[in-house]
């Protein structure tokens, strides 16, 4: 069953992820969204984060397309096209905002994010077949 994850406290949960230097802003859903384990709506889900919920954003990848956020203990990746931030007294989209408000950029480090976040969840135990999925989709071998 899906966890449903409401606006509340935004607790950051440990994790390794590389990055340039990074500082974490203040974010908004701008629809109810999955919540994923990793950058990729293929990803398994965490749970769903309701429209308009605060949300810590860790970082995102360089294109802004996914960004790995905290909400309630929870942490995962969401859509970019699906935040905004709040930067100066405005808020807008996160890839108008992202640069000002200074993001960083992250990338998705696989063993050290599911091996930090996720030990817990039923999902897991499918790790061997996502971190093969991780290695295919952002180290595919050389032909």
């Amino acid at each position: 069953m899906m966890k449903k994850i409401l606006a509340g406290t935004v607790v950051a949960a440990g994790a390794l992820v590389a990055t340039l230097p990074a500082q974490a802003a203040e974010g908004f859903t701008t629809s109810s969204i999955e919540l994923r384990s990793g950058p990729g709506a293929e990803y398994p889900p965490v749970g769903v984060i309701e429209n308009d919920s605060a949300v810590e954003v860790n970082g995102c990848l360089e294109s802004w397309s996914w960004c790995d956020v905290s909400i309630g203990g929870d942490r995962g990746w969401v859509e970019g096209n699906a935040l905004a931030l709040e930067y100066q007294s405005t808020r807008g989209a996160l890839v108008k905002m992202a640069p000002q408000a200074n993001v960083g950029v992250v990338t998705f480090s696989f063993d050290d994010y599911w091996d930090t976040n996720y030990k817990t969840r039923t999902f897991y135990k499918e790790r061997p077949r996502w971190q093969q999925y991780y290695k295919e989709t952002y180290h595919p071998l050389p032909r």
